[in-house]
């Protein structure tokens, strides 16, 4: 079977990647992305674009059974609005639409904790808009993970990260792990779940919220 990953060079992708080229029963591992994986393992090949708005025409040579999209930027990152929708909307669905086509018998694909269409909040608005063309496209099985704020091991400082990291191991004293996971979610652990019941053959569409990674 064929995993196919757009976002492998990400703090989630990068963990879930791992763990793809672990699982025997895949042969290969396609990571699309603008830039080089970086993983060494014979099972890996690299689809390099020069932007994600060149999925589309890289349709062909994504053809794969399980995928798993973990694409997502910030605003500060993306420098406007319009950039932010770029990647966090239409590259996003138009990952899914090369799933669809290709028949894929999952498409798991990492959301935000608040998502909704409705929300008057920019970030949490695009990511309901996602969420909804996503499941009009009637896919075999779709997951869509709605982690908290996202922590791990990043190149870059994220002030909001630190202080959800501090608070975090102050509320995990005195509330069950599942309060915790309302607040903040292990990069990892998301990676792991991902992998866990992304790689199901189970039909329908299922959101997994926070306090479930």
């Amino acid at each position: 079977m064929i995993a196919v990953i757009a976002g492998a060079t990400g703090l989630v992708g990068t963990y879930l990647a791992k763990r793809l080229i672990n699982d025997k029963k895949f042969t290969k591992v396609i990571c699309v992305g603008r830039r080089a994986s970086g993983l060494k393992d014979n099972k890996v090949q690299d689809i390099i674009l020069g932007d994600l708005s060149e999925l589309k025409n890289a349709a062909h040579l994504l053809k794969g059974d399980y995928y798993f999209c973990t694409l997502g930027t910030t605003l500060k990152s993306a420098g406007s609005k319009e950039n932010f929708k770029k990647i966090d909307y239409q590259a996003i669905v138009d990952f899914a639409q090369i799933a669809k086509m290709h028949e894929a018998k999952c498409f798991s694909v990492v959301s935000a904790t608040g998502a909704k269409k409705t929300s008057t909040i920019f970030y949490n608005k695009v990511k309901g808009e996602t969420e909804e063309v996503l499941k009009e496209l009637n896919l075999s099985r779709l997951l869509i993970f709605r982690p908290a704020l996202l922590i791990g091991d990043r190149k870059e400082f994220r002030f909001a990260e630190s202080v959800a990291i501090k608070m975090s191991k102050v509320i995990s004293v005195f509330l069950p792990s599942k309060a915790t996971k309302k607040f903040a979610t292990q990069a990892k652990e998301l990676a792991n779940v991902m992998y866990e019941l992304g790689s199901l053959d189970q039909e329908g569409t299922f959101i997994i919220n926070a306090q479930d990674i």
